[in-house]
């Protein structure tokens, strides 16, 4: 493999691990909105309210903690990805080294 076709790969893998770590801090931040937001509207369920008002505060507060598991499956495949990445980046590291090594 020519040695600018090397450089492309190591590019394109590296820029894959950019990608996918944005992609997993993105899901992180949608995990903590959606659980924070289910934390206050389960706050918001206190006494005083009427039984629908607080039926209501529990309905949206599942919706949210349902959310944030979904964003939570997001993030897990995203540092999926990275890891992936990570292993091929230095899989082809290990080869080049090889070759150098036995004067390729």
């Amino acid at each position: 493999m020519p040695d600018h076709e090397i450089n492309e790969s190591k590019y394109l893998r590296g820029a894959s691990a950019l990608i996918f770590s944005s992609q997993s801090k993105k899901h992180g931040e949608k995990v903590v909105k959606h659980a924070k937001n289910g934390i206050s509207k389960l706050q918001f369920n206190k006494l005083g309210k009427s039984d629908s008002e607080r039926l209501d505060a529990l309905q949206d507060a599942l919706i949210d903690i349902l959310n944030s598991q979904i964003a939570l499956r997001h993030q897990i495949g995203s540092l999926v990805g990275i890891a992936l990445t990570s292993t091929l980046i230095a899989e082809r590291n290990s080869k080049e080294i090889r070759e150098i090594i036995r004067g390729k």
